[in-house]
């Protein structure tokens, strides 16, 4: 992995329940998308999100 220079920003950019979402800056000037989920195994959270993503079915009237 590149050497990206410290940490100078943070930024929070969302996230469901499960799981929160941030951007970091680095001095490098290199954003960084960082994805965290606190008490869940990451199998857990992608599965979360693959069930939330499956297309709804859409009733016609």
């Amino acid at each position: 992995m590149p050497d990206l220079g410290k940490i100078t920003g943070a930024k929070f950019a969302g996230g469901p329940s499960r799981s929160s979402a941030y951007v970091y800056t680095t001095e490098s000037g290199r954003q960084l998308f960082v994805k965290t989920a606190l008490g869940y195994c990451l199998a857990a959270m992608f599965q979360g999100e693959a069930e939330a993503s499956k297309p709804c079915t859409v009733m016609k009237w």
